[in-house]
């Protein structure tokens, strides 16, 4: 693949009728993206294998940020050319190592961002939860109002009759009624 600024390699998936493709940055920067967001996640440049299935699993793909060349071989092929050229053998291993190193970043990384997308969306129970706090507020602000008019009804004097009584703790806002209302007879 050759590709210049901007162009887009779309990545096939695992299950492609021509088999399962993995790809070679040989020259240039590549930027792996969100496709529908065009958010830039991670980076691949020379030397890194591009495991497309991985790629395409999470909806990514790659654009050239500099002018690059990769190679895109299918893994059969491979499998191929390490059974029918015996000296292959012996870089064979290295490349599995490699190609599973980078396998697991790919998928560690695309991973990582996907699941902090899906944890950013809102979901009902937000809703709901929201709407609690809301009715909360409004009902300690109208218990609020409530007690200052009796209190103004009553004179400045029997203010002292809405105030705890002499040695008890006062519940914590927002509890349930009589939850840590504890008064001292000693």
């Amino acid at each position: 693949l050759s590709l210049a600024v901007g162009d887009i390699w779309s990545p096939s998936p695992a299950d492609a009728p021509t088999g399962l493709h993995i790809g070679i940055v040989v020259t240039g920067q590549l930027s792996v993206e969100i496709a529908s967001t065009g958010q830039a996640v991670m980076w691949a440049g020379p030397g890194n294998i591009v495991p497309e299935d991985v790629v395409h699993a999470h909806a990514a793909r790659l654009r050239a940020a500099t002018p690059a060349k990769a190679y895109r071989l299918r893994r059969i092929d491979v499998i191929a050319i390490i059974n029918s050229v015996r000296s292959s053998t012996g870089w064979f291993y290295k490349y599995r190592l490699e190609e599973r190193t980078s396998r697991e970043r790919f998928s560690a990384r695309l991973g990582a961002v996907s699941r902090a997308s899906h944890m950013a969306k809102q979901s009902q129970g937000d809703f709901d939860l929201k709407g609690w706090k809301d009715r909360r507020i409004r009902s300690m602000e109208k218990a609020s109002a409530l007690r200052d008019s009796r209190a103004d009804q009553l004179g400045d004097g029997a203010a002292c009759c809405f105030d705890a009584p002499q040695g008890a703790r006062s519940r914590r806002p927002g509890s349930a009624p009589g939850v840590g209302l504890q008064t001292s007879l000693a």
